[in-house]
């Protein structure tokens, strides 16, 4: 992200959790990813995904949308989790 030096990251969702139906990582540690998230919240726009809960907002500094639009490069986009629609 730094070398790049974007403006925003645009997260899709399942941000702390990836489901019940997968086996947890060696090295899984949702609090780290949000002290890293939360380092960067001023360049972060979160889409909710489906393994995404009220919860995770607790430890976020940013929020946790439903949808995001926006336009690139006179396209607009809009990001939003199938589930949601």
């Amino acid at each position: 992200m730094n070398k790049e030096e974007v403006d925003k990251v645009i997260l899709l969702g399942d941000l702390y959790y990836h489901g019940p139906r997968n086996p947890l990582p060696k090295d899984y540690n949702p609090m780290e990813v949000s002290k890293v998230l939360n380092s960067i919240k001023d360049k972060l726009v979160c889409v909710k995904g489906n393994c995404d809960a009220e919860v995770d907002q607790m430890i976020s500094f940013f929020d946790i949308q439903d949808s995001y639009e926006t336009k690139i490069s006179d396209k607009s986009f809009l990001f939003v989790n199938i589930i949601g629609i």
